[in-house]
């Protein structure tokens, strides 16, 4: 805020009134329903990029790149099945924490 000779003026630049009109958005009830799925999609690839090294390949060329993910997306999948079929089998007994086979 600035004082002229008449009046106190306040000058903001195109830059904030976009950040504000996106942050207000950001706050809506539709644009977190549908943000919501992002976060679950950055977790499914952090677990990939944890448990399989998928950023740190050792092999060149898009072919071959290509194939080394494909090979780690599957066993990341049969992975998941297996863990997913071991607590289907596991009784439901709340008191003790569940054990993680890995």
């Amino acid at each position: 805020m600035s004082q002229g000779k008449k009046a106190f003026y306040y000058h903001y630049k195109e830059k904030d009134v976009r950040l504000t009109r996106r942050r207000l958005n950001e706050n809506t009830a539709a644009f977190k329903d549908t943000y919501r799925y992002r976060a679950g999609i950055e977790g499914a690839m952090s677990e990939f990029d944890r448990l399989t090294g998928v950023k740190h390949l050792r092999v060149r060329g898009m072919k071959a790149v290509c194939f080394a993910v494909v090979m780690k997306a599957i066993g990341l999948n049969i992975l998941l099945a297996g863990r997913f079929r071991n607590r289907k089998k596991a009784p439901l007994n709340h008191n003790v924490a569940p054990s993680d086979p890995f």
